[in-house]
């Protein structure tokens, strides 16, 4: 196969060096071709010029008198013998040009046929060459391939060697079996159905948790079943007349108020399941709905709200307060608030007043 490679390749180079051969001669002859072409037509014009030697009547005349018109000529005309030897020399070397003609156009032809079959014969090597190329990646392809399976039959016979030596284990045998025993027992636990079961289970445990935290807050809707929508991540009033939604619900006291105490049922389930949620709560002025800030005194203090936000303010901090104690100390609930309530419970809870210089951000921060 080495040698075959060898001879074409040594054959095409031969090829090559005999087509830039003829090439070269081509142009060559093509080049002769037309300087021969251009010497004929300048010769027919000499002779053309040289042949108004016709004109002379006699040869012996004295040349000073133009042939057609007898009228004297500056510059006396050569003699007629020297003009008719010139044009028996132009006549003879024409001749020998016009003969040369069919022989080059021969030649002509006899190299271009040349030039064709070299032509031909290097696309027929080229061809060979392609197709040795293509079979030697068919036989490569193949040969990887036999190499693979080779490699796979191997790979199966071990394995069924030494399942077959395993057979008779039947300690294996059983230690086989319970695991699958143990991953069917699995896979029916963590199925679709069960998994769906047990989120609706959860979700109403914590929805009646919600329920149970609005009768503490007089809102809108308190004492029905309240539950969460995962969903739409809303929440969701049960009532005699249909679902109500958290947006459809009234005012500002309730939104606040539902979302209170839907984040404390949460943390109290992640609590007592010990999920890895992190276990802190900040709320931010939820009192707003019924303390704004503009009406903020210089103690804190609700005492000039109307009767029912100071109601609506204390039942809000004190359910705060009351599920803050149930799941202590899995959960930390910060609560930053203008409202200062005169409660003792609400003391002990105060870690900082803003008031009294102290704030979330030290003014020495703002300062630098």
């Amino acid at each position: 196969c080495l040698r075959a490679r060898v001879r074409r390749r040594t054959a095409r180079a031969a090829l090559r060096n005999e087509m830039e051969e003829v090439k070269s001669e081509l142009r060559a002859t093509r080049l002769f071709r037309t300087e021969n072409g251009g010497y004929r037509r300048e010769s027919g014009e000499q002779r053309a010029r040289l042949s108004v030697i016709g004109l002379f009547r006699d040869a012996e005349a004295d040349h000073v008198h133009c042939p057609l018109c007898e009228s004297v000529l500056e510059t006396p005309l050569p003699a007629v013998e020297e003009i008719v030897g010139a044009l028996a020399g132009m006549h003879h070397e024409l001749h020998a040009v016009e003969t040369e003609s069919p022989k080059i156009q021969a030649k002509l032809a006899s190299l271009q046929e040349r030039e064709t079959r070299l032509e031909g014969r290097l696309r027929e090597n080229g061809q060979r060459m392609a197709d040795r190329i293509r079979e030697k990646e068919f036989f490569a392809k193949q040969r990887d391939d036999f190499v693979v399976q080779a490699r796979t039959i191997g790979k199966i016979t071990q394995y069924l060697n030494t399942s077959a030596r395993s057979a008779d284990n039947s300690a294996l045998v059983r230690q086989v079996e319970e695991a699958r025993a143990r991953i069917a027992i699995l896979a029916a636990e963590v199925g679709d159905d069960s998994a769906q079961e047990r989120l609706e289970t959860y979700l109403n445990i914590i929805g009646r948790m919600m329920t149970d935290y609005s009768d503490a807050l007089d809102l809108e809707h308190s004492g029905s079943q309240l539950r969460l929508d995962i969903r739409k991540l809303t929440v969701i009033a049960d009532t005699i007349d249909g679902p109500v939604p958290l947006q459809r619900m009234g005012s500002g006291e309730n939104w606040v108020g539902y979302h209170v105490l839907t984040h404390l049922a949460l943390h109290k389930w992640f609590r007592q399941k010990a999920r890895p949620v992190p276990a802190f709560l900040i709320l931010d002025q939820p009192s707003q709905a019924h303390y704004p800030p503009e009406k903020d005194a210089n103690d804190g203090s609700i005492a000039s709200l109307a009767d029912e936000d100071k109601t609506a303010v204390q039942k809000l901090f004190s359910l705060i307060a009351k599920v803050a104690r149930e799941i202590a100390p899995s959960l930390q609930v910060i609560l930053l608030d203008h409202a200062d309530l005169n409660e003792d419970w609400f003391n002990a809870a105060v870690i900082e007043r803003w008031r009294h210089g102290c704030k979330l951000v030290p003014l020495e921060w703002i300062d630098s």
